[in-house]
This record gives structure tokens, sequence and C-alpha cells, in this order.
């Protein structure tokens, strides 16, 4: 990643349940800017120490360091995608609801709710879920 006053440096350490489903939706970012953590050597005070190592557990390994932006950048690609959800430019307000304080609305909205058994029938069907 080219550094910048504009440039993003912060990383998510994420574990393999989170790598394989971001793989699942086909939005793991490229190798280069996902780092696997082979091992940690963890030393504290008065000699005491813990050593993991991802062979030693077999696994590919004990987490993966990854950049925020090439994340949220295939995030959004892969939404593109997704039928169900519409992005939205900017927050939306809810209209006012009696006494209720209006809330803003996440700038993305899933259109139609898929239920469980839904999934489940179409899983069945053979079709690609998700």
């Amino acid at each position: 990643m080219a550094g910048g006053p504009t440039s993003d440096v912060r990383a998510y350490a994420l574990n393999a349940a989170s790598r394989d489903l971001l793989l699942r939706l086909r939005a793991w970012p490229d190798e280069a800017h996902a780092t696997p953590v082979l091992g940690m050597d963890i030393r504290g005070d008065e000699g005491g120490r813990v050593h993991f190592d991802a062979a030693g557990e077999g696994a590919d390994a004990l987490a993966w360091i990854v950049e925020v932006e090439p994340l949220l950048a295939r995030l959004r690609e892969a939404v593109r995608y997704q039928p169900q959800i519409e992005l939205l430019d900017a927050p939306r307000r809810r209209p006012d609801r009696g006494d209720r304080r209006p809330r803003q609305q996440h700038p993305c909205r899933i259109r139609r709710a898929v239920r469980s058994h839904q999934l489940s029938a179409a899983r069945h069907r053979g079709a690609a879920a998700v």
C-alpha cells in the first residue's frame, strides 16, 4: 500500500472463520494485502514465554493481518452483485415517528429479507446461496 497523507494504514487481525466467510463471499483481498501470521512468540516478565506455531497446530495460519482499504474495496464490489442490497450515496433520515427522535439509516439497506427456510430450500435445490 502506498504511503501518503491520505493513506489508511489500519489493519484487521482476522481468524480462520472470518477468512473462510470472506472467501465464500469472494471478498478476500489479494495476497499482497493479507499477511498470514505463522507464529507468535510472546515473552513476559521473569522469563515467562508462550509460543504458538501454525504448522504445529495443523493450520495454514494462526490469523491474517488484512489491510482495511483493500478489504473494504472487495466488500463493496461483492455487494454490487447482490440484488437484495441497495447502496445509498449517503445516510437517509428516517421519517419522524411521533415523539421519537428520527435516526439515520446506514448507507446500505437490504431490500428484501431472506428467511432461513428460503436459503435451505435454495441450497437443497442446488442453487447458489448468497
